[in-house]
């Protein structure tokens, strides 16, 4: 009995020493020493000896965590297969100015820094390869957002692939501004987008090309919120998108819904943005392709329960709206799982449709109304 217990605990042991390699550091601890070194250089920033030092710093910090390649595969979506190996590289390299560009002005729009950005961890969750770690983010105005980062293991390490902010996925929120733009544009128009807001800054240093194919030296220029380098010059923001619902309409047809418009804050110029709602060209927000009413007896609950489903479905949340009497949630969501994701909204409360279409494109944006 006493070898048949060694043999099994032996067993557990090799289990454990397999699902984290030895030495590897864990997913949590992984992101405490991001936000280490990230208070670090924040206290001790000194605006006399200029901005750009730790301005490099926090960005190459930025590089050193993120998994760029396994985030652009997710944001470009199923293009991304029809795409060769050489286009797949320059939209990495594209997408990795935009996505490390907005991580640091989203975490920096938001965090109180006054003292270094304060994060409490909450937890973790490993399944095979992939991870998650559930923190709260202290903000300016003193209260606690959720942050989760979900992550990839790569070799002995763990890199970040997307980050959601009080429920908002930063990758899931660019997927759905680039599946807006390829549904009425070819992929070239993408391209040039993506050149257009990102025209002088350097790549990150992982995916720098070598001295030998650079055909000119980049200008250090790195535009990072001024809320990451506090007491420094104001830096560029990152613009985002106002959406405004006009009345609704009495037009006859299945999709009988409020049209909404998506205007560019002035100087934005309808550009692609970490927090902004998904678009289509031309500035006019998209309807949705699925609109409903989720009647439920608790909605903070509701809330949690519909964006655990969004996650176990392969969705995220792209907004939410709370009201005295009811809280809006914008989704997006892959065609192929809404039988599953509409089956699971009816076990969270009474599910009412108000606007379905068909056929259902392959990236849905999904709008659901929780109402007590």
């Amino acid at each position: 009995m006493r070898i048949r217990r060694f043999l099994f605990a032996l067993l557990a042991g090799l289990c454990v020493s397999a699902a984290q390699p030895a030495g590897a550091a864990s997913p949590t601890a992984t992101v405490q020493a991001l936000f280490a070194r990230a208070n670090s250089i924040l206290k001790s920033a000194d605006p006399v000896q200029g901005i750009e030092a730790p301005r490099q710093a926090i960005r190459d910090l930025v590089n050193e965590e993120f998994d760029f390649g396994e985030a652009a595969r997710v944001a470009l979506g199923s293009a991304w297969q029809s795409r060769v190996p050489e286009e797949q590289a320059a939209f990495t390299r594209l997408f990795a100015v935009l996505l490390e560009r907005g991580f640091i002005a989203t975490i920096g729009s938001k965090a109180s820094v006054a003292s270094g950005v304060s994060v409490q961890y909450l937890g973790e969750s490993i399944d095979g390869e992939s991870a998650s770690v559930a923190t709260t983010l202290l903000t300016r105005g003193g209260q606690e957002i959720p942050v989760e980062y979900w992550m990839v293991r790569r070799g002995d390490r763990w890199k970040m692939k997307d980050v959601v902010v009080d429920g908002v996925s930063l990758v899931m929120n660019y997927r759905a501004q680039f599946a807006r733009v390829l549904s009425t544009s070819p992929y070239a128009e993408l391209v040039a987008r993506m050149q257009s807001e990102t025209p002088s800054e350097p790549l990150p240093a992982a995916l720098s090309p070598a001295p030998s194919q650079r055909s000119a030296p980049v200008a250090p220029v790195v535009q990072v919120s001024s809320a990451i380098v506090p007491r420094f010059p104001a830096e560029r923001p990152v613009p985002a998108v106002v959406v405004q619902s006009k009345p609704p309409s009495n037009a006859k047809g299945k999709e009988r819904s409020a049209k909404p418009t998506a205007q560019p804050v002035p100087g934005s110029s309808g550009a692609l943005s970490p927090t902004a709602t998904a678009f289509a060209p031309g500035g006019s927000e998209q309807r949705g392709d699925v609109v409903g009413r989720l009647a439920v007896w608790n909605r903070s609950k509701a809330e949690r329960d519909l964006a655990s489903l969004l996650a176990k479905t392969g969705g995220a949340t792209l907004s939410r709206q709370r009201g005295s009497t009811i809280t809006v949630v914008k989704s997006v969501l892959p065609g192929s799982s809404y039988g599953v994701f509409a089956a699971g909204l009816r076990n969270i409360g009474l599910w009412q449709v108000e606007i379905e279409r068909s056929p259902l494109p392959m990236l849905l944006n999904v709008t659901v109304k929780l109402a007590e």
